[in-house]
């Protein structure tokens, strides 16, 4: 079996990547990440290098847990691309995170995933974003808590100046995790002047990753340069 899971950068993609890892654990299914760069973005080498990094992380924290997975970027129309890739690899499924439901019964599955689950030669599995929000908000704050000592080790180890340092909060804010948590965090721990650890490696590598992949080199036996 083979799963095709669109990727745009945003908080949803640990819903799908959540329901793809039970899926490729309970039927031994390989996991294709996908993102789709769209136009005019596509011409700025920077936002594809960005997007290689991003679903590179994503991929080795998956054969972390023994899973055959792999990525593509593409370029283009983003629902054209994904039904194009999904016919190219002959995949058996498209896994896709939506954004939840409006009043009663409408649900409000973005342009993409609806332009997808019309044209999709595959069956689609669609996840809904606010039967999962309760576990992905847990998971975004922790992510958030982690990586802003990260970056406040960094700078107060000298390794980065204090605009770098609020650069990279920025940055990271902007990819979907909680910008109050990452600020708040790293100006308590700036005033407070001490060094974070954390015991759970796991959680550390695939963290790193997924949001900072140059640093997963710097964790040493779960401690975060």
């Amino acid at each position: 079996m083979k799963l095709l899971v669109p990727l745009d950068q945003s908080p949803r993609d640990r819903i799908a990547i959540n329901r793809c890892t039970e899926m490729a654990k309970e039927q031994g299914a390989t996991v294709v990440f996908t993102h789709v760069v769209a136009l005019p973005k596509s011409l700025i080498p920077s936002t594809v290098r960005e997007a290689e990094a991003y679903l590179a992380g994503v991929e080795a924290a998956l054969r972390e847990e023994h899973i055959e997975a792999e990525h593509v970027v593409r370029r283009g129309d983003p629902a054209t691309e994904i039904i194009e890739l999904a016919d190219k690899l002959e995949v058996d499924m498209i896994v896709m995170a939506t954004r939840g439901r409006r009043g009663w019964d409408k649900l409000i599955l973005g342009s993409v995933a609806e332009a997808v689950l019309a044209a999709s030669h595959q069956p689609v599995m669609l996840v809904n974003e606010l039967t999962s929000r309760e576990q992905l908000d847990e998971l975004v704050r922790l992510q958030s808590y982690y990586l802003a000592g990260v970056v406040w080790n960094k700078q107060a180890k000298g390794d980065w100046p204090e605009d770098e340092a609020v650069s990279t909060l920025e940055r990271l804010a902007r990819g979907g995790l909680d910008r109050s948590v990452l600020f708040a965090t790293y100006r308590a721990l700036a005033h407070e002047g001490i060094v974070t650890d954390w015991l759970d490696l796991k959680f550390q590598i695939e963290t790193l990753r997924q949001f900072m992949p140059s640093e997963v080199e710097n964790i040493d036996l779960g401690h975060a340069a």
